[in-house]
Order: C-alpha cells, then structure tokens, then sequence
C-alpha cells in the first residue's frame, strides 16, 4: 500500500468533520472581536460590507492618526541620540552608565502599564480619553525632566513618561484601526507599528541639529 493511497483512508475513515461543515459552523461565528454584534454572521452581511467603506473619512483619519501617534511614542529612541550630551550634562563620570540604563528602564516599567491599557481597550473606553490622559502625562513629565538639576529628578520623570505614555495609549490605535478595517487586520497593525519604527529615521536626525548643530566635540 502506497503512502498517498494509506493517507487517504485515513482521512476517509477519519471522525473530523468535512470542509462543508466547517465552513457552515463558522459562517455563524460571531464577530464580536471586530465591532459586530453578537450574532451576526457572515451571511448577514456585516463582514463583507466593511465599516470603513460606510465611514471611509473617520476610518482613515484613526488609520491616520494612530500612525502619527506611533511617531510621537516612537520617540523613546531617541535616547540614544542626547545620552552622551544627558551625560555630560550632569556631569556623569564616564565609567558610570547610568544614562545608558534610560531605555531599558522605560521598557521594563511598560511591562506594568502596557496590560492596564490593554484592559481598558478591550473595555471600550474613549479612546481619545486614553490618548489625552496617555499624551499630557508624558509631555507634562519631558517638561519636568527638562528643568531637573539632577539625573535623578530627570530620570525619574523621563522613565515615568514614556512608560505610562505606552501604556495607556499603545494598543488604542491597533485595536480602533482593526476595528474599521476587519478584512485587512495585518496589514493595518503593519503599517502603524511602522510608524513606531519611523520615529528613529525622523527624529534623530532633528535632535542632533538641535542639540549640537555645530557638531562641536566639546
């Protein structure tokens, strides 16, 4: 007995159900993870008429938005880029590293504030309430961090604003674009994380003219 012809027996003998039945289960799955209310399927329609074809304007001003969002919390970085100038500035010694713990730290305390945010995501709350208290958090923390006579004021405020930044407003524009764009979840989470990622290419090369425009050494 072959191979193909012992695996075809198997499958015919098999107690999974055929493709057909598969197929009409899933037809009546609800679609609540993408917006839809329960028990609507796909034959009612809702999943192909997709919901940024009804509001094409809102749906990519939030594809939109939540891209350029990204580059603003992208920005952490940036860290990278002023750490010698942080460093020199209050006046480190060389052999110590602290600066250089700055963006490990921010990343270690998202890890507490990033499932909080997810939470309220997924509880629907406002999400421009999430971005407002998220934005205004983190750009209210930078200012105090710029005014710091320490490193340790600074590092304070800089470490909590970018954590808190994160987690509150993170996956509010993943969640709200998968929402508009049901049929194409990849590619939207792609693109709007891409922004994340972008915020490097953008803002290093301003911080740098800023910062040090004369590319003095000392």
């Amino acid at each position: 007995m072959s191979g193909d012809t012992y695996y075809s027996e198997k499958v015919a003998k098999s107690p999974i159900a055929s493709n057909d039945e598969f197929e009409a289960d899933a037809a009546n799955v609800p679609q609540v993870a993408f917006g839809f209310e329960t028990g609507e399927s796909r034959e009612s329609g809702a999943w192909e008429e997709a919901p940024h074809r009804k509001h094409p304007c809102k749906a990519w001003c939030t594809f939109f938005g939540g891209f350029c969002y990204m580059i603003f919390m992208g920005s952490i970085y940036c860290t990278g880029v002023f750490s010698t100038y942080i460093q020199s500035y209050y006046r480190i010694p060389p052999d110590k590293h602290y600066v250089q713990d700055l963006l490990p730290a921010c990343l270690f305390f998202n890890m507490f504030f990033m499932p909080f945010g997810s939470m309220l995501v997924q509880r629907n709350v406002n999400p421009r309430i999430l971005i407002l208290i998220g934005s205004t958090v983190a750009i209210t923390c930078f200012f105090l961090a710029s005014i710091m006579e320490t490193f340790t004021g600074f590092a304070i405020f800089y470490v909590f604003g970018f954590s808190f930044n994160h987690g509150a407003g993170y996956m509010v524009p993943v969640h709200h674009s998968w929402l508009w764009f049901p049929k194409n979840l990849g590619l939207v989470s792609g693109i709007i994380l891409g922004g994340f990622g972008c915020a490097g290419l953008i803002f290093d090369n301003m911080f740098t003219h800023l910062i040090n425009p004369l590319n003095k050494s000392e």
